[in-house]
């Protein structure tokens, strides 16, 4: 009887063990899906998302020379801007260069309208706020809002959620 109890007590004992060793891996297993793949995969999301394009609205009012007569609109006016523009801010992203990119103007509110990716538009925001106010600053805007292009991030249309 004590044979039978030793060979009862080997194979509970070796049991026991692969149970610990299961669970052990399994732990593991779940460690590695929550630091691992989780956290890529999260990380893969967010580059999507800041990968779409969406819509943003940008007064050039303060950038225009101070002759600029919105009631008598000039679209090349605009131009020297919308270069400026497309060339640094991800010159292979615009429609011509075979990207998503466009910019639309309208001459009378003097604002752009661009459909681009988030980062992008980030860039939009630098590049305008690095240029010159052409206009006296005391002088209120027919547009309503003066600025550096700081609220050009104001989305309509779809946009990602920040």
């Amino acid at each position: 009887m004590s044979e039978k109890r030793t060979a009862l007590r080997r194979i509970f004992q070796f049991s026991l063990a692969g149970l610990l060793l299961l669970a052990l891996w399994f732990a593991g297993s779940a460690a590695g899906y929550r630091n691992g793949y989780r956290s890529g995969y999260l990380h893969g999301e967010q580059q999507r998302e800041s990968a779409k394009p969406f819509f943003a609205k940008y007064s050039l009012y303060d950038k225009l020379p101070a002759t600029y007569d919105p009631m008598l609109p000039d679209y090349t006016t605009f131009q020297p801007i919308l270069n400026q523009l497309q060339e640094n801010a991800d010159p292979d992203s615009w429609l011509p260069a075979g990207g998503v990119g466009e910019i639309v103007t309208d001459p009378r509110s003097a604002e752009i309208v661009v459909y681009t990716t988030k980062d992008t538009h980030e860039k939009i925001v630098e590049i305008l706020a690095a240029m010159p106010n052409r206009r006296n600053l005391n002088q209120s805007s027919s547009t309503g809002s003066e600025g550096d292009g700081s609220e050009a991030l104001s989305h309509f249309g779809r946009g990602p959620s920040n």
